[in-house]
């Protein structure tokens, strides 16, 4: 990766300051948004789904506390993939009459998000304090987990940022794609209540492989199932593979299509 040197990480450095600047231009409370669309979205669903459909919760005894664990990688992967596809078209005018590593536009995207999980992730640690459920010494490698979710969200924001410039209907169907997605991940619903023969098959989905590890570390206080660590390190590996070598393979055309 040549194009991974210091006047890159520089530029990437300012593109991630404008775009974080960028979201907050003329709101009053800027930057507090980040605290309270996420309060606002886990309240609605906790309010949904424990107080009317009286759903219980799998690895702690608050409802609140399990969903929002879940929520956090969730949040984060399906905002840096939503926000990579479209990202080369909004920035048409960059990739048509500027020459820098476009590779730049996936990687600002993706930083921004995780940013702004990171700021959500310290608002959980204190709630989990206000609950009397403070996180363990296990909750350290959520720092490991969370470089490998860096490196699959990149993946999957190269593949398909480069895929939705061939086929504009992508950012549509991904849309799609992730809400089902998330059904399929047991976030807002325990493991447990999935179907015996569903459960074998879980093991394929990256997210709920990540969303374990996260609730293993930070509300079970224990260390994650290190297999499905591995697999899911192998997963994001490959998709990153996958995603960089298809983008670097197409970048060159991306003036001529959009």
């Amino acid at each position: 990766m040549r194009w991974l040197n210091a006047k890159n990480i520089r530029l990437t450095s300012v593109f991630l300051a404008q775009d974080l600047r960028g979201r907050y231009v003329g709101s009053t409370i800027g930057i507090f948004w980040n605290v309270i669309n996420p309060l606002i979205t886990i309240s609605l669903y906790t309010l949904v789904f424990q107080v009317f459909l009286k759903q219980r919760s799998g690895d702690h005894p608050y409802y609140i506390v399990y969903l929002f664990c879940g929520m956090l990688p969730w949040m984060a992967v399906s905002e840096a993939i939503s926000r990579c596809t479209v990202t080369i078209l909004e920035n048409s005018n960059l990739v048509k009459k500027v020459v820098f590593p476009k590779e730049i536009l996936i990687l600002n995207v993706i930083l921004s998000s995780f940013t702004h999980e990171i700021i959500g992730l310290a608002l959980f640690i204190i709630l989990l304090f206000a609950v009397g459920t403070p996180p363990g010494i296990f909750a350290l490698f959520i720092i490991v987990v969370f470089i490998f979710q860096l490196i699959f969200s990149a993946g999957l924001g190269f593949f398909f940022s480069t895929l939705n410039i061939f086929i504009r209907d992508t950012s549509h169907l991904l849309q799609s794609g992730l809400f089902l997605w998330f059904l399929a991940t047991p976030i807002i619903y325990p493991t447990e209540a999935l179907p015996v023969w569903i459960k074998k098959y879980c093991i394929f989905n990256p997210l709920y492989l990540l969303v374990g590890m996260y609730r293993s570390l930070l509300l079970k206080n224990e260390l994650m199932d290190m297999k499905e660590f591995v697999i899911f390190c192998l997963m994001a590996i490959t998709v990153f593979l996958v995603g960089i070598y298809y983008f670097r393979k197409n970048k060159q055309e991306f003036a001529d299509y959009i």
